[in-house]
């Protein structure tokens, strides 16, 4: 594979530049790191290597060359990384759950996290061969944080996510939200109250109305309770 980007880069020189430059910041930033000296073959022993190649978009406004790390290359077993990676399950809320919340609001923001895949660190697994000039060596690099192209990384990055919220709110919330009164699932009172939030949530799914509740109760088997409730509701079987 690096021997086909050589002869891509030798007909097209700003190509090799700007996928030079990646590779460079790829190093700098310290995400990866070159593999060298005694250490070498214990290192990469349970490393598994990652061919790498470029898609030039030259319409692209932001991103015009973006390095492409192929997770589901096939090794000569037969099998690849992404063969034998977990999937994880999907951790994004539901569609329609979003759309009612941004509806509760006048003022929304909406942002990005750049690079957010290689801003999580990781055990060194995955490995790279490159080398900035034909007249260097080719060199073995350990990728220290996760890329795309990897079946797992959605959902590790999600995970993630999930659990710097779940850090921060110790500092943010009130004593009341850190530690919620926990109701039995089937009650005449738990009823009442997921009906009020259901309301308060303007009728929104299982999802938003249980993250909402929440906020004040621990509800047993409170997925299974809200799904119910909401089943039961009059407005939203119209």
């Amino acid at each position: 594979m690096l021997q086909k980007m050589r002869k891509r880069f030798l007909g097209n020189s700003s190509f090799y530049a700007a996928y030079n430059t990646f590779m460079q910041e790829y190093h700098d930033l310290g995400q990866m790191r070159v593999v060298s000296g005694e250490g070498l073959e214990i290192e990469i022993d349970n490393c598994f290597f990652l061919p790498h190649h470029g898609v030039l978009k030259e319409s692209s406004n932001t991103t015009k060359l973006r390095v492409v790390f192929n997770g589901s290359f096939k090794t000569n077993v037969g099998t690849s990384l992404n063969d034998v990676l977990y999937v994880g399950p999907n951790l994004l809320p539901e569609l329609s759950d979003v759309r009612i919340r941004w509806r509760r609001y006048k003022i929304d923001f909406v942002s990005d996290i750049e690079k957010m895949y290689r801003q999580i660190r990781l055990y060194p697994y995955q490995s790279i061969v490159w080398r900035a000039d034909k007249s260097l060596p080719i060199n073995i690099y350990i990728s220290t944080t996760f890329t795309y192209g990897l079946n797992s990384s959605p959902y590790i990055a999600n995970r993630t996510l999930k659990q710097l919220a779940d850090d921060e709110e110790v500092t943010l919330h009130s004593y009341d939200q850190k530690h919620p009164l926990i109701i039995p699932g089937i009650d005449k009172l738990t009823t009442i109250i997921i009906n009020t939030f259901h309301i308060l949530t303007l009728h929104g799914g299982t999802q938003i109305t249980l993250t909402t509740i929440y906020t004040n109760y621990w509800v047993m088997k409170g997925r299974q309770a809200v799904k119910a409730a909401i089943q039961r509701c009059i407005p939203c079987l119209r």
